[in-house]
């Protein structure tokens, strides 16, 4: 019998992002530096912006940040 979920399901490996994750991981250095930093993520529905940010989520870690996401 089929069942459905409302979960969320995020691929593990970033795929064709090398570009925006450098420049991503350029500006947390900056940040670590304290250098403080803003970062505006946006584009067409289901390029893979929700995904980016759990990759920056997941570098940051336990770090202290402040994060304002709008949806």
């Amino acid at each position: 019998m089929p069942t459905t979920s409302n979960a969320t399901v995020i691929c593990p490996i970033l795929i064709g992002r090398d570009a925006e994750v450098g420049s991503l991981d350029a500006l947390l250095d900056q940040a670590r530096l304290g250098q403080g930093q803003v970062v505006l993520i946006c584009g067409e529905a289901g390029i893979g912006k929700s995904r980016l940010c759990a990759q920056l989520r997941d570098e940051l870690g336990g770090e202290p940040h402040t994060w304002i996401e709008c949806h």
